[in-house]
């Protein structure tokens, strides 16, 4: 016990003892030692319960007797020391008076044995009698079991009332034992649970599914299949022998309930077994099967909960629909890699019913088969399964479900039901032979049988509905439908309730079916279940989860024949039409309706209707589905953009706590209006509106997800404000109630170019991204790792040299970095991993499937394998392949790009006026070369710039760029030219679902492309700098480039892509032309602001020489105040309120102007009143709030300048603080005297309070503090300190640091320095902590002072408030903090080098500078919408 590592991880959680017959005497000698030696007390201390099963705490009669039976069981050999256990033993009672004296502080349990032992054929006896089982302690709980020695601790199964009585038990001990922390943590989990169904979008219970299967399950049936040999060798097989077993049959033979029958048996055996159910009637993809086993997976392994419930909370997202991102971000990123002591067994029902089943064998054909899992398969025998389990290895263990197998199955399933036949004795039997017989194996059609015979009382009529019940069930359903068609009274609701069921993109509950009905014939039906019952019974039923469903899948395809001429019979686009007209007045109806008033959003949503899921899910899902040249949807699609869309939003984030249902309908109407193009309509301008709101929906979510989530009722005033006024919702919704507004944003439209990062003195040479970070490799040998969301630096790693290459592995846990001379493989974290020398550069690099090799193609063309955990070189025969020399021997020259493929197989190279050649990596072999069709084989061809595969394994496609312009797609494996275009590519990316091609030019255009097709999506103009690197999210929604000295990011709408369904309209799309993005304009930076007091000004710095005042209630610059002859850069600017202007640039000369009534002020009122060269660098300069004097800080020293009150400029006076400093001074003025002092300095986490003297022009020093926090100096750089106006609070800014918890802003309170005189020795001064400290988990930004109140943004982007008001201190130390707005993170997410933050401008607006300009919000703080307190 104290060895395992189960128990050493979990050191606080309780432990139970069972021990059955000598087992229980064992366990109380345990506890004993384990109390009597100081060592073992914790453990001792963790033991809380024990349970008895039949121990002979007093001995027993039988001793011997028990000797000979655990030596029967082959438990144990003859031990004396059981013989010894005679009654009275002195052994035992040792044991027994050692253990009294420790029982009090356990729950101690005693089972004994009512039934005699057999111990010969013909005699029995106890071997453990009641007295000697039971202790008798006080406290103990003693109980009998209906058992015998033997049979005490073995249980038939889970219903065995002896189990039962165990289970309860236990079930007790364990609540006694945690009381209210058990009860806690199963909250917790049940909590965690709930959000990892949210996180992983599980709508339904798969146990639901099993149990309604089951229902349909006759006791016997089924049996059969555990003995076929094809079964056996699957379930017991070793690992990597057999991990496929599949079971086809015809529809209707019985395949689902045989798959229960499967389940339940391996369940029973104790295996842990994950099972999925694709819906019959409902139209299902390998993505949401995925995501249903990840999720029961999960429940069995809590690590694995834990880590997707970390993910949660880390903002992950995924496309819920993408197979190949949730297999490499959950299965082999998590799943794969746990540890497992036995081997798994998912079981997949119907998977011919799933829509993109041939998806699911691409992901685990490469399946490591050393991983202990088990597939279990059923469907119908179709051609094209038979190609896609041939692809897998090792050969999948197959049976076909055999009529003579099911018929004998169908005779007890009719045996069992024989009350329901309407003859009886003899005549019984031979009716049941007659069904079976006729029953061809089919159960669907013995069940339907069954139904009609229930019906009849007579011979003659029996042997009728024998005669003219069909053998197909075709025919059959045919046969029942004419009947259902005779009531033409209800025909109208017969037809409704068919259509809803069998066009429903998932099951309907009987709840939602009874409004949708109401909805669709507004009507008021008086009892749905009872309509569904009596018009559709034969073909629909209720389960018992209160669901509707088709009977068998057969049923959907037979009412969706188009050859059918039936009433009943349903046409599928005109179905999904009517259903999405239901669900489009629903969200357009006023129960959707949004609040009115601001006031009224924190109230919640009145929607309460049962059919809202559904209609909000799911409604694009019918549109996409139906025709487009309906005017009806349209009409109503416009007037759900018009009314209620805000209200849908709210609704999606708040119940589904996920925003992708969006980005899906997004998907799904662009698509439709796609299609809809070729058709002539009045309905032109609605259609271009729904194209604004789509392009809407799809930017919201990327700007404004985890907020929305978190605050969903935001929706309604707190993003339109924040939108490009060109916007649908801005245009709409932007109103004066929002209580705030953007103004200066520069764009009409959406940005694509979300950030940026400008390296400033150093160069990019590459680039990758993972999973929510990208990574940068420099010139400088560092590598700058960013969150993805926010593009903010996470971690700066040190490769030594040049960074050429980069590659995370697929996991995002590691990261492959290359220079000329080096190796280096690092964690995501910073830890350097390994390094090695290594004089090869690396043209390409692929992570294995387990992430435990990369394999390397080098430029003089080998190709090495390494270790990922040390770097050691693995020879290729280890890892299953050859070592690669004939590639080496063949190679004329150096590679010039290279790219393995997805499966690691095959390698693309490329080198100078050769064409591509494909080697493969298992054989050594070359494998054909890539000519394109323009090309003489043979000949020289223009260099090739770039090679790519599709990283989908599914698609075997090569992408080429050659520096003439052509782009060309190849088959990998025939080297064959597939298209060609006039691409102007050289350098390509792939989103990783393998779905749009981004190529970037040496004129700086970035082009996205249908991988498959190579049309042209989208093209972005950019400035002149060429294209290096580019690279995608592994979202596929965002992209990043390098260039000469930035990295943008970007968000073109044109990445969200629906996928094409099978049965979609492809022929009714219509090619749109490519997108075209202009952002090749030239412009200038900022590099410094200073907001001008209460002023609507903002006094402005840029790279091109200009000063200027920006006027905050236009938003725009109102007057130049300087422009530099040579057009030096400006690098810090500052003003008084006295009417003063100063300014420094690269060559450290400082200017000041004298600018009268600046409210007013003109070019010409501007009078120049100083000019000074300072003799080093300036790294900041201050005016006084009186304008009479200026700081100047410099590397050494500080002084202050006093401004000459001249007509012309004059040398000015100048006071040096001689100070022996030589720490980083951070200094600020006291815009109010205090006590004397007007000027603070920070050094050192001293605080130096100054007064300087305009007629003496001396500078004295008043007093010094300590600045503490929790009883420690603050540390030695302050990055900014702010005043409040009347100089009571001094905020002070600390740099960030990578430590969450460490402190950003300190706010101290200056009234505790007024009695201070100077001290000399630092180790007397007064120590002050401050009043309010806030962290960098909490604030992003320092903003300003307004008032009394701190202003910041957060980490969550939202502008905040606090009132040092409500700050509290003492025991219970708080504040309340007020939520205002959030903001884009483009406001603030990009990064030129020069590190500005907002100020407070007019103390209502705040001002953001920008990449190129200023943008404001105006109103910033006159509206709260929500206060919560604090408390820390």
């Amino acid at each position: 016990m104290k060895t395992s590592p189960f128990l050493r991880n979990t050191k606080d959680t309780p432990i139970i003892l069972i021990g059955h017959s000598m087992g229980g005497l064992v366990i109380k000698k345990v506890y004993i030692l384990a109390q009597q030696d100081p060592r073992d007390h914790l453990l001792a201390s963790r033991i809380q319960c024990m349970f008895f099963l039949a121990t002979p705490h007093r001995g027993s009669e039988s001793a011997r007797l028990l000797n000979n039976i655990l030596r029967a069981s082959t438990v144990l050999s003859p031990r004396q020391y059981i013989v010894d256990i005679f009654k009275g033993s002195p052994s035992l009672q040792v044991i027994n008076d050692d253990f009294r004296g420790f029982a009090d502080r356990l729950q101690l349990w005693s089972f004994y044995e009512t039934l005699k032992t057999r111990t010969t054929p013909t005699s029995s006896v106890l071997i453990v009698e009641r007295d000697s089982a039971v202790l008798g302690y006080k406290g103990e709980i003693a109980q009998p079991l209906n058992a015998d020695h033997r049979s005490i601790c073995k249980f038939d199964s889970l219903k065995d009332p002896n189990c039962i009585s165990i289970r309860n038990s236990l079930s007790t001990a364990i609540e006694n034992m945690l009381g209210k922390v058990f009860l806690n943590r199963t909250e917790e989990t049940k909590l965690s649970i709930r959000r990892i169904e949210t996180f992983l979008m599980i709508s339904h219970n798969a146990e639901d599914d099993l149990i309604t299967a089951e229902a349909s399950k006759t006791e016997g049936t089924c049996e059969w299949v555990i003995d076929l040999e094809s079964f056996q060798h699957w379930k017991i097989a070793s690992s990597g022998k057999s991990l496929y077993f599949w079971v086809t049959g015809a529809p209707g033979s019985g395949k689902t309930v045989l798959a229960t029958h499967i389940i339940r048996h391996l369940q029973g055996l104790g295996a842990e077994v994950c099972y999925h159910f694709f819906h019959h009637g409902t139209q299902q993809f390998i993505g949401g099967l995925l995501r249903q086993l990840a999720y029961q997976i999960a429940l069995c392994h809590p690590d694995l909960l834990q880590r997707l419930y970390t993910m949660q909370n880390e903002g992950v997202t995924f496309d819920k629909d993408d197979e190949r991102v949730i297999w490499r971000k959950f299965f082999l990123n998590e799943i794969l890699n746990l540890h497992l002591e036995r081997p798994q067994y998912w079981v997949i029902d119907g998977l011919d019913e799933c829509a993109d089943a041939s998806k699911l064998f691409g992901l685990i054909v490469k399946l490591d088969a050393s991983f202990p899992i088990r597939f279990c398969f059923t469907t119908r025998k179709r051609p094209d399964f038979d190609k896609h389990f041939s692809r897998l290895e090792p050969r999948p263990d197959t049976y076909h479900i055999e009529a003579s197998r099911t018929m004998r199955d169908i005779e007890t399933y009719i045996r069992d039901n024989a009350t329901l036949l309407p003859v009886d004795g003899d005549e019984s039997e031979s009716l049941i032979q007659r069904i079976v017989t006729k029953s061809n194996g089919i159960f669907l059609w013995a069940k339907l049988a069954l139904e009609e015979l229930e019906r009849v009382y007579s011979d003659e009529s029996v042997d009728k509905v024998l005669e003219e019940l069909p053998g197909e069930m075709a025919s059959i359903y045919g046969k029942i439908l004419h009947t259902m068609a005779v009531n033409t009274r209800e025909l109208k609701l017969t037809k409704a309730i068919l259509t809803w069921v069998i066009c429903a993109s998932r099951t309907l509950s009987i709840q939602e079916l009874q409004v949708s009905l109401n909805l669709d014939l507004a009507t008021n039906l008086k009892s749905v279940e009872r309509s569904v019952e009596g018009l559709c019974g034969q073909l629909l039923r209720i389960d018992e989860s209160g669901t509707v469903r088709v009977i068998h899948s057969t049923v959907r395809d037979f009412l969706l024949d188009q050859d059918l001429e039936i009433p009943l019979a349903i046409q599928e686009d005109i179905g999904h039409e009517r259903l999405a007209i239901v669900c489009l007045r629903y969200l357009a109806s006023d129960e959707m309706r949004p609040p009115k008033n601001r006031l009224l959003v924190q109230i919640p949503s009145t929607t309460t209707s049962a059919f809202a899921d559904y209609a909000c899910t799911l409604f694009s899902e019918h549109i996409i589905k139906a025709s487009a040249q309906s005017d009806e949807v349209l009409g109503l699609l416009y007037k759900f953009f018009q009314t209620n869309v805000l209200r849908w939003i709210e609704y999606i984030a708040r119940h589904k706590g996920d925003l992708f249902f969006v980005i899906q309908a997004a998907r799904n109407l662009r698509h439709y209006l796609g299609r809809r193009v070729k058709y002539t309509s009045s309905l032109k301008d609605q259609c271009s509106f729904i194209e604004k709101w789509i392009s809407d929906l799809i930017r919201v979510v990327a700007k404004f997800r985890e907020n929305l989530i978190q605050f969903p009722s935001s929706i309604f005033y707190l993003v339109a404000p924040l939108c490009p006024t060109g916007s649908a919702i801005s245009g709409q919704f932007n109103t004066t109630q929002n209580g705030f507004k953007l103004l200066g944003s520069g764009n009409a439209n959406w940005d694509d170019c979300v950030s940026y990062i400008d390296y400033r003195g150093t160069r990019a040479l590459s680039l990758t991204s993972g999973e929510n970070v990208f990574a940068i490799g420099q010139k400088t040998g560092h590598v700058r790792i960013y969150h993805a969301a926010t593009c903010q630096e996470k971690t700066v790693l040190n490769h030594g040299e040049p960074v050429k290459f980069l590659k995370f592995d697929n996991s995002t846990q590691r990261l492959f970095a290359s220079g000329g001379r080096r190796l280096s493989m690092f964690s995501v974290s910073g830890t350097l991993l390994w390094t090695m020398d290594h004089r090869d550069a690396i043209a390409a690099a692929s992570f294995s499937v387990s992430d435990n090799t990369v394999t390397v193609a080098t430029r003089t063309s080998s190709i090495i394998h390494f270790s990922a955990l040390d770097g050691q070189i693995l020879p290729g025969e280890s890892l299953g392949k050859r070592d690669i020399k004939q590639l080496k021997a063949t190679t004329p020259q150096a590679i010039r790009s290279a790219d393995v493929s997805p499966d690691q197989k095959i390698i693309a190279i490329a080198y100078q006026y050769l064409p591509v050649k494909v080697w493969s990596l298992e054989k050594d072999e070359l494998l054909g070369t890539c000519w394109f069709k323009r090309d003489t084989p043979g000949k020289v061809c223009p260099p090739v710039s770039g090679v790519l595969f599709n990283p989908n394994p599914a698609v075997e496609v090569l992408a080429v760029a050659s520096q003439d312009g052509e782009l060309a797609l190849f088959d990998s494996w025939t080297q064959q030219e597939i298209i060609s275009v006039s691409g102007e590519a050289y350098i390509l990316a792939c989103t990783p679902d393998g779905r749009t091609l981004a190529t970037g030019d040496m004129r700086g255009t970035i082009k996205l492309w249908d991988f498959d097709t190579l049309t042209l999506l989208y093209r972005i103009k950019s400035d002149g700098y060429e294209v290096r690197f580019l690279s995608f999210s592994s979202d596929g929604l965002r992209l990043y480039d390098i260039r000469e000295a930035k990295t943008n990011v970007w968000e073109p709408s044109a990445l969200v892509r629906k996928g094409l369904p099978d049965k979609s309209s492809i022929s009714e799309s219509v090619a749109q032309p490519a997108t075209v993005v202009d952002r090749s304009h030239e412009t200038v930076d900022i590099t410094s602001i200073a907001a001008m007091g209460a002023s609507q000004l903002v006094l402005v710095g840029r790279t091109d020489g200009l000063v200027a005042l920006f006027d905050v209630s236009t938003a725009s610059i109102r007057t130049r105040v300087y422009s530099h002859h040579h057009h030096l850069m400006v690098r810090q600017v500052s003003w008084s309120a006295e009417g003063y202007v100063a300014m420094t640039d690269v060559s450290s000369v400082l200017r000041i102007w004298a600018i009268p009534e600046i409210a007013n002020s003109s070019v010409e009122a501007q009078q120049e009143v100083m000019e000074v060269e300072i003799p080093s660098l300036v790294q900041n300069i201050a005016l006084s709030p009186r304008g009479c004097k200026i700081l100047v800080c410099e590397a050494l020293h500080d002084s202050i300048y006093w401004i000459p009150i001249t007509a012309i400029p004059s040398t000015p006076r100048i006071s040096t603080i001689k100070e022996d400093w030589h720490a980083i001074r951070t200094w600020t003025w006291l815009l109010q005297p205090l006590a004397g002092s007007d000027i603070v300095m920070v050094s050192e986490s001293i605080l130096h309070l100054y007064q300087t003297n305009d007629t003496t022009n001396e500078i004295t020093l008043k007093s010094k503090i300590t600045l503490m926090l929790d009883g420690s100096r603050l540390p030695s750089q302050v990055e900014k300190l702010n005043p409040t106006k009347t100089s009571i609070f001094l905020a002070v800014i600390l740099p960030s640091t990578r430590d969450l918890n460490s402190p950003k802003v300190l706010i101290f309170s200056l009234d505790q320095s007024q009695d201070r005189t100077e001290r000399s020795d630092d180790s007397e001064l007064r120590n002050i902590e401050p009043v309010l400290c806030l962290r960098k988990k909490t604030v992003r930004m320092f903003i300003g002072w307004n008032q009394h109140s701190i202003v910041f943004l957060d980490t969550d982007l939202w502008i905040c408030s606090i009132d040092m008001a409500s700050v509290q201190s003492g025991s219970k130390r708080s504040y309340t903090v007020r939520r205002h707005f959030f903001i884009l993170c483009e406001l603030i997410g990009s990064d030129n080098g020069y590190n500005l933050a907002p100020v407070l401008a007019g103390e209502t607006s705040i001002v953001f500078p920008r990449e190129k300009s200023l943008s404001l919000i105006e109103g910033a703080l006159s509206s709260v919408f929500m206060s919560e307190e604090v408390v820390q």
